[in-house]
């Protein structure tokens, strides 16, 4: 081996979902298709964005509309009304006052979840609990596949269907 040898990654591309085994993963088919965590939906390396619609009426009147985001987890949601952008939700009260954005009538609401980098590049094996991470925590392997429950990993998704919240 040489420092000069570049090693590639390999990437698996398609609609599949991996299922824990007693050490590592087994691809099999499926596809993302429901509201819940993606680690346990079997997308736990995924690190994109998975957007999440409902359609609701509106009423033509003086209302105030704010969506209103329950269970979920990700780096940031983007919001859609109409296929338009509204705005971002990334903390806490994870609500978004989408009143100049509601048409009367029939409206999409699309929350775009996203997640990170984290799940795809690791580091998989450190301590969970720490609060920062360096170039150092990437240079850990164990000796033997572990356990799939053994794997560090974030949890992504949007486990609870989002509210839109109306008020005079």
């Amino acid at each position: 081996m040489s420092v000069y040898a570049e090693l590639m990654p390999a990437y698996i591309v398609g609609d599949f979902v991996l299922n824990p085994l007693a050490k590592g993963f087994e691809i099999s088919t499926g596809s993302l298709t429901k509201l819940g965590s993606w680690k346990t939906l079997g997308y736990p390396f995924y690190s994109q964005n998975v957007s999440y619609s409902q359609t609701f009426e509106a009423a033509k009147s003086n209302e105030t509309y704010k969506l209103k985001l329950k269970k979920w987890n990700g780096v940031v949601a983007e919001v859609y009304v109409n296929k338009k952008k509204a705005g971002a939700i990334a903390y806490p009260p994870y609500e978004l006052n989408l009143t100049k954005n509601i048409q009367p009538g029939q409206n999409e609401i699309t929350v775009k979840v996203i997640g990170s980098l984290k799940n795809t590049f690791g580091y998989f094996y450190k301590d969970r609990e720490r609060w920062i991470n360096g170039p150092g925590d990437w240079d850990v392997a164990p000796d033997k596949a572990p356990n799939s429950a053994a794997y560090f990993l974030m949890d992504y998704g949007l486990e609870e269907p989002f509210n839109l919240i109306r008020s005079n």
